[in-house]
């Protein structure tokens, strides 16, 4: 079975393939208009093509040109999906962001599936979308970054859907964040659209030369032999347009087809309750899942069912067969389908946990760690699900609102040390919104009472409450809890890894001036070293067991180093900048720094919080979101 990071590295040759591909349809779609206008004019001024059939400055000028159309309108689309994440997406298709704060039982239920489906995963919690248009059953996951993914749900799946049915096609949609599928979605969307611009070119083409010639005299001296070749170019535009986006969407048809069975897959695994999402598909097969969104075509292959209705050829379609993918996940169906009002699905009580807070295990095996980077569990299910049920009150509240998520992030900071949280409170009540001011004073016994490995997930929790700060608010916000952090005059692994994790969401709140550039040229090995020597020093008792650690870690990234040298005057600024160096690494090294990571706070048998933490920064930065660390 493939790892996270073979899925990772198998989707980005696919967008290399997809990007082939594209190359392909463009030269011969430039071959094809530059080949039918020398023939017209061949015909028409002979004296163009002296000596043979080929013309440089012609073919220049039509490659130019069709280059310009079909890239330019490809990287136009993409950028403008980029730049908004998985929200654009979703807005495209007519979605609003849920209403966190919403008291309606059903969206509740849906906010407590993300979030623990988020949770058991280690993915950030991404926004929610409702599609309050769309009554049949269908979701979606989009985004370019696992930092702006979003999941859009359809109101029909919101309000027919059993808790069971709902968490399958959430962790469906969490397999494709997972599985890199999200950005190869967008590219396959930019594609088409500059492949489809340059039809519409050629029907505007042909639109407006008619309209010239309607309106021309016939007996006109001007009207000579051979006409005007622009209708000509608009109809080679149009048909060689559209032919083109046949066969991008037969492409596109055939990944998305094959990532559905894998994504079902991967939802089962996650959370061994095939039923839940095999009744999900019998529902579709009453409802149906189709969109009347006018973009439903051109994201249908991003849907968890299919959003634009049967097609009459079946290598269009983006989907397997209904029947076929509920067969894969429940053998013994005898074909009947589910009707929607079923009663499970109208009993919205969620389950009452009362457990305390489960602390993360001291010691977690290597391997075990690894495999289950992008393949969380159904322990890790459970795990969160506990987790989430038995957040105080106050504080699950104060999550889904900006200020109050300010609030919580902010109480997690204080001290434990009288004199210091006595100080602490004086900057937040000074800078600090009154509203938040008060809300830190109202959570901080409740924050005081959770277990030290609890705390860094109730961060990830905050991100889409935060992410509805203003720019000047979330610098504001920046600057009190930098204030905060560095009032002591020092760094903890928490409050390091704390804001590391927020500036890593939401920064691109900020304009684009105060953003950090990327170091391009960079030896990703002495980088790494950088990191383990941080962990080491952090995990060990003395130097001696910090050398040993670091060791072992380099035994990963380097196996001919046969006295790999613990660095000194190494620190969590160190630390810092090498994350930033390495964030745009290719999958296979990330997996090799994880790996001598993980070796490295594992090597005396135990992995301490603070080094779970800062394994924690890791992975975000890599985009490689680990599962909580659960013993066996």
């Amino acid at each position: 079975m493939m790892d996270f990071f073979e899925r990772q590295e198998r989707a980005k040759k696919k967008t290399s393939y997809l990007i082939f591909l594209f190359v392909l349809a463009v030269i011969a779609i430039d071959l094809t208009i530059y080949s039918s206008i020398a023939l017209f004019l061949r015909q028409q001024e002979p004296l163009l093509f002296r000596q043979d059939y080929f013309n440089l400055q012609l073919f220049l000028i039509v490659t130019i040109t069709v280059l310009s159309i079909i890239i330019g309108g490809s990287l136009w689309k993409i950028a403008n999906l980029s730049r908004g994440g998985g929200c654009s997406v979703a807005a495209m298709l007519g979605g609003q962001p849920l209403n966190l704060h919403t008291t309606d039982p059903a969206e509740r239920r849906l906010i407590n599936v993300v979030e623990e489906m988020a949770i058991a995963s280690g993915v950030p919690m991404p926004e929610i979308y409702i599609l309050d248009q769309e009554k049949t059953i269908n979701a979606f996951a989009a985004g370019h970054l696992i930092q702006n993914a979003v999941i859009g749900v359809t109101r029909g799946s919101v309000q027919q859907l059993s808790r069971d049915e709902l968490q399958g096609v959430i962790a469906h949609e969490f397999s494709h964040i997972l599985n890199g599928d999200m950005r190869l979605n967008l590219r396959l969307m930019g594609v088409l659209n500059g492949i489809l611009l340059l039809a519409i070119i050629g029907y505007y083409l042909l639109r407006s030369s008619s309209r010239r010639t309607y309106y021309r005299s016939s007996s006109s001296s001007s009207e000579k032999k051979g006409g005007n070749p622009l209708p000509l170019i608009g109809l080679l535009l149009l048909v060689v347009g559209y032919i083109g986006v046949f066969f991008a969407k037969l492409i596109k048809a055939a990944v998305s087809r094959q990532r559905e069975f894998l994504a079902d897959a991967a939802a089962v695994q996650f959370t061994r309750n095939p039923l839940g999402l095999a009744g999900a598909l019998k529902k579709i097969g009453n409802t149906g899942s189709r969109l009347h969104s006018p973009h439903a075509e051109e994201a249908s292959h991003l849907f968890f069912g299919n959003g634009v209705g049967e097609q009459w050829l079946q290598l269009m379609a983006t989907h397997p067969p209904l029947k076929e993918r509920i067969q894969a996940l429940d053998p013994a169906w005898d074909g009947k389908l589910l009707e929607t009002q079923n009663p499970e699905a109208n009993n919205l009580t969620e389950e009452n946990l009362t457990s305390s807070l489960i602390a993360t295990p001291a010691a977690i095996p290597v391997e075990q760690t690894l495999s289950h980077i992008g393949t969380p569990t159904h322990q890790h299910a459970q795990y969160a699900a506990t987790f989430r049920a038995n957040i105080p009150l106050p504080i699950q509240t104060a999550l889904h609102e900006s200020s109050g998520a300010c609030a919580v992030i902010l109480a997690l900071l204080l001290s434990e040390e009288n004199m210091l949280r006595k100080h602490q409170i004086e900057m937040i009540n000074s800078f600090a919104d009154s509203a938040v001011a008060k809300t830190v004073q109202q959570l901080s016994p409740h924050i005081l009472t959770l277990e030290a490995s609890a705390k860094l997930p109730l961060v990830e929790l905050a991100l889409p409450a935060l992410k509805l700060l203003s720019p000047v608010q979330y610098q504001d916000f920046k600057t009190l809890l930098d204030q905060l952090i560095h009032m002591d005059g020092q760094v903890g692994v928490f409050e390091f890894v704390l804001q590391k994790i927020v500036q890593n969401h939401l920064d691109f709140l900020l304009p684009t001036s105060h953003k950090k550039k990327r170091v391009t040229s960079f030896s990703w090995e002495q980088e790494v070293k950088t990191l383990i020597s941080v962990l080491a020093r952090v995990g060990a008792d003395n130097d001696v067991q910090a050398q040993q650690a670091f060791i072992k870690g380099c035994g990963i990234i380097e196996e001919n180093d046969q006295n790999p040298t613990l660095l000194s005057e190494c620190g969590l600024q160190r630390f810092n900048l090498a994350l930033d160096r390495i964030a745009t690494i290719s999958p296979a090294i990330k997996k090799k720094i994880i790996l001598a990571c993980a070796e490295t706070i594992s090597a005396d048998g135990l992995i301490k919080i603070e080094e779970g933490e800062l394994l924690r920064a890791i992975s975000h930065t890599l985009e490689c979101p680990i599962p909580p660390l659960l013993s066996a």
